[in-house]
């Protein structure tokens, strides 16, 4: 992930890179770290709409709408995850934790 300089926030980044995905699924993982739920499903919905569509946007979807208890889309995000990247195994560990596979 990276670091953050010279007083600028992440949401500084967002601001100042909104065509880029990257930052707001970052943004969207570090909301996810602290289980602020709301703004990382807030950042991750606009990073998939921007076109996000790398292993990490996925994993992060599926884990906040799992959170959220949007099964359905937790589901079939960490399944995309794995698809894009098998040694994906914070995707496979979540898959097999909340839907025994």
């Amino acid at each position: 992930m990276q670091t953050w300089s010279g007083g600028s926030t992440p949401t500084a980044a967002r601001s100042r890179f909104p065509e880029r995905p990257e930052v707001r699924t970052e943004l969207a993982y570090v909301y996810m770290t602290i289980h602020w739920t709301e703004q990382a499903r807030r950042e991750i919905e606009a990073a998939l709409g921007a076109g996000a569509d790398d292993t990490m946007a996925h994993y992060v979807a599926g884990v906040v709408y799992a959170w959220l208890g949007n099964q359905d889309a937790a589901e079939a995000h960490l399944r995309a995850a794995v698809a894009r990247d098998p040694a994906n195994a914070a995707a496979k560990a979540a898959l097999a934790s909340l839907f025994g596979q």
